[in-house]
Parts: C-alpha cells; structure tokens; sequence
C-alpha cells in the first residue's frame, strides 16, 4: 500500500493512510513497512470513519501500527 499520510493519534499511536493496490490486511496481521524495513503489527483499521477487521485491496483505509513512530515512515 502506497503510504498517502503518516500521523500520531494521542493514545492511539501511529496511522498510516492509503489504499492497499492488492490482497487484504486484517487485524493483527504482521506488516513490512518500507523504507524502515521491519515488521510490525496492525492494531486498528478504519475506513470511511467507521472500524473495520478488513482492509481490502482498492478501498481507501487508515491503518493503526504497534510500535512505530510516524517519523520513520513518509509518503511514497
């Protein structure tokens, strides 16, 4: 997923927003962000301000990762 923003939500952590080009991500998922090239965790996802389980591939999503911060990451 091409990267569109990066930010902090104060007790949420880092979201990274964009729309996946294939597959799907869920919950809990482990992830490889680039160009940091590690693995994290997904924690939350949200589209169209509601909650979600899936991000599926061509729909836009906001997508909250464990342990990183929006600093390392940038618009691709």
């Amino acid at each position: 997923m091409p990267i569109e923003r990066v930010f902090s939500v104060k007790g949420y952590g880092t979201v990274v927003t964009g729309i996946p080009i294939s597959g799907c991500v869920q919950l809990g998922d482990p992830i490889e962000l680039h160009p940091v090239r590690k693995k994290y965790v997904i924690r939350a996802i949200e589209a169209y301000k509601h909650d979600m389980d899936v991000a599926p591939a061509h729909s836009c999503a906001a997508i909250n990762i464990r342990d990183i911060e929006p600093d390392l990451l940038a618009r691709e």
